[in-house]
């Protein structure tokens, strides 16, 4: 029999600590498409290989599965510390790197580490709150991405630009390496270890539970679509504001932190609405506005004024939107957490590496604005899966605790 966690009640540290820890990790994937021409130039590669470093870091998050599971039954704290481990490996990798096969090494281990981490980290604040306050939790270590966004991605292009490529990731591994160590002696968990005979066959249990839930299937198909949208509009954005408004790295950063703008407003308005309006009306009322964004960016950017407007509503809505699929995971596969948001983690690295992959080749043939088109069509796809396919049910939680104060 698998033994399940004992828990205290969660505190305010915990949640900036992990805040913290995802901080690094999102702005190292932010962050990447502003060292295309750099490391092109840097290393002679073409410059439409540079969005399989995107590839390759998505694909070695397909792996987000096994960990997932393994920690609904081992407990959080070891996968969350061990993610973050390997993440600052491969930051100091890229720190020394000397050749194209070293970045390559560097950006597979921080696709691993993310694995690791991130469902972990997902499962933990849905092991801790209510379905009546996930959203805030939830929400609060979300504003990582806007944080990152406004402050973390001006800063990296700042010093692509007047100082060094390398710095950043100096950076970025101490920062995970100081979170990991503050996450392991704060971390109030205790870890019951299971019985390993149980392993596999509660292994093959959880995915069973998930793969047979047809709202669950429609949550994470929805979330691979507009994952895939959204990486295809953005693997080459920096390339096309460069071509097109003869920018550099410092300029270009500073204007997608106006996209970090967006995503703060949408990661607070998700928070404060989440839980008021449900999971489900905000992330597709959200995915179908960030859809039109995404044409109106790639087809209507007369200068900068244009992207600058467009992207923020672009963040607003799109972050209102996915604020929230962790949330409507959770509530339809209650029973599963761990399992369902590594699920969704491996799907979500699926779609970054496609979406990144054929915009490159897109780009190459098309140009960028036949990548909005076909993208921008992607995320309205998904929503309409999700719009036609989820059913949220009652927080089962919740009806017990009225039971019981009743």
């Amino acid at each position: 029999m698998v033994h399940r966690m004992r828990r205290v009640r969660s505190s305010s540290a915990q949640l900036a600590i992990l805040l913290l820890a995802r901080i690094a990790l999102d702005l190292d994937f932010q962050s990447i498409t502003l060292y295309f021409s750099t490391l092109s130039e840097s290393f002679n590669i073409q410059i439409w290989l540079m969005g399989f470093l995107v590839s390759v870091y998505s694909i070695f998050i397909l792996l987000s599965p096994v960990f997932g599971s393994l920690s609904d039954q081992y407990g959080r704290r070891n996968f969350l510390t061990i993610g973050l481990v390997i993440f600052a490996i491969s930051s100091g990798l890229m720190a020394v790197a000397q050749d194209w096969l070293f970045i390559l090494i560097a950006r597979a281990l921080a696709g691993l580490g993310k694995a690791i981490f991130l469902p972990a980290l997902l499962a933990e604040l849905g092991d801790q709150y209510t379905y009546e306050t996930r959203s805030r939790a939830m929400g609060f270590v979300r504003l990582s991405w806007p944080i990152t966004f406004i402050f973390g991605v001006p800063l990296v292009g700042y010093s692509i630009e007047h100082l060094s490529w390398r710095f950043p990731f100096i950076i970025l591994g101490l920062l995970a390496l100081s979170s990991c160590v503050l996450i392991y002696l704060i971390d109030s968990t205790s870890d019951e270890i299971p019985n390993q005979g149980a392993l596999v066959e509660q292994s093959l249990k959880l995915f069973k539970r998930v793969v047979s839930n047809k709202s669950a299937l429609s949550g994470l198909l929805l979330m691979f679509f507009a994952v895939g949208a959204i990486q295809g509009i953005f693997a080459f954005f920096p390339i096309w504001m460069e071509t097109k408004f003869q920018i550099k790295e410092t300029s270009i950063s500073v204007i997608l932190a106006f996209m970090g703008v967006g995503t703060l407003f949408g990661t607070l308005l998700a928070t404060w609405l989440g839980d008021r309006i449900g999971p489900k009306r905000c992330t597709i009322s959200g995915l179908m506005i960030a859809a039109t964004c995404m044409i109106l960016l790639s087809h209507f950017s007369f200068n900068h004024i244009f992207v600058i407007f467009w992207l923020i509503l672009l963040g607003t809505s799109f972050d209102f939107a996915m604020s929230e699929v962790p949330v409507l995971l959770t509530q339809v596969a209650s029973n599963s957490k761990g399992t369902v948001l590594s699920i969704n983690q491996a799907l979500n690295a699926s779609a970054s590496a496609l979406g990144s992959g054929l915009s490159g080749l897109i780009w190459i043939s098309y140009g960028y604005s036949t990548i909005g088109l076909i993208f921008s069509s992607t995320a309205f796809v998904g929503a309409l899966i999700g719009y036609l396919n989820i059913q949220v049910s009652p927080d089962p939680e919740s009806s017990k605790s009225q039971l019981g104060n009743n």
